[in-house]
């Protein structure tokens, strides 16, 4: 498994505890149970038999669910700030990838790995001036997990998933941006074409991989043009946060090019959000075939 694949499966994990346990649908509120993150380590890892016919166990006093929360999550390192992540026991980390795959968090192409360099994104942050951001390290799990936007114009409507993800000994974020395109039709209008897009019955599909460099007020995200020498990408700004500050929940990128359309990306945590970033991927994934 590379490192690159490593993040995506903790992402991955992040975005299922808060799918069905952090930001759980009302309809679960009405039963008067927000789940916690106890309750995630303990579906994944459940109770033994032992346990669970003994009426004097306590389930909330079982094992601490603070391994879990330093891998999906993290824990600020006082001597130098930075968000620190922890790897499972190899027995825990089995049963959290088995249980995180098995409620389909894990499209198959997201488990691609990164195709990438490393070394050419330092070339070109330093060259473009990215590299005086700030020393992305501090900003690991602000940026991270996956995004939802659309960029919508005369001609079409394009619906975007960024994921978000930094190898702790690399300079740069690794992006993969997935674009669906619907092509408007004669004589339809904007909401049309926008009702059409729930469908996902997009006329084509496009995958990017990149990098990102991000400060709290400015960023941008660039890819490299293989062949050409090039480069292309976005600036981005307009960030907004958590109430701690340590979390991004959205940002606008526009874009280098002038051609382009600006695109407004949230962070994807509530439920609605989650199934429809999975619903796409898992569709590219089957027309992958």
């Amino acid at each position: 498994m590379s490192k690159y694949q490593e993040q995506v499966r903790r992402s991955a994990a992040q975005a299922n505890y808060w799918r069905d346990y952090r930001y759980v649908h009302k309809k679960r509120e009405a039963l008067k149970s927000r789940g916690t993150l106890l309750d995630f380590k303990n579906d994944i890892m459940p109770l033994s038999d032992e346990e669970l016919n003994n009426s004097f166990f306590d389930s909330d006093a079982s094992e601490s669910s603070e391994w879990l929360r330093r891998y999906i999550d993290y824990y600020i390192q006082k001597e130098t700030g930075r968000g620190i992540y922890t790897m499972p026991k190899p027995d825990r980390y089995k049963a959290v990838q088995a249980f995180v795959e098995g409620n389909g968090f894990l499209p198959r192409i997201t488990l691609f790995d990164h195709s990438e360099s490393a070394y050419a994104a330092a070339l070109v942050a330093s060259a473009k001036g990215y590299d005086c951001y700030a020393d992305e390290r501090l900003l690991a799990g602000t940026f991270r997990g996956t995004f939802l936007g659309a960029s919508l114009n005369a001609e079409d409507l394009c619906e975007y998933v960024l994921q978000c993800h930094f190898i702790p000994d690399e300079q740069y974020f690794r992006i993969r941006l997935f674009g669906a395109l619907y092509q408007r039709r004669r004589g339809e209008d904007d909401e049309g074409l926008v009702q059409r897009s729930k469908s996902m019955g997009w006329d084509s599909w496009s995958m990017r991989d990149g990098f990102a460099s991000f400060a709290t007020n400015l960023g941008a995200l660039f890819f490299l043009d293989g062949e050409k020498g090039g480069t292309s990408g976005y600036d981005a700004n307009g960030f907004a946060f958590d109430n701690t500050g340590r979390r991004a929940l959205g940002f606008t990128a526009t874009p280098q090019d002038e051609a382009g359309n600006l695109v407004r990306f949230q962070l994807c945590r509530q439920p609605d959000d989650i199934d429809r970033y999975l619903d796409i991927l898992h569709r590219i994934s089957a027309e992958l075939s």
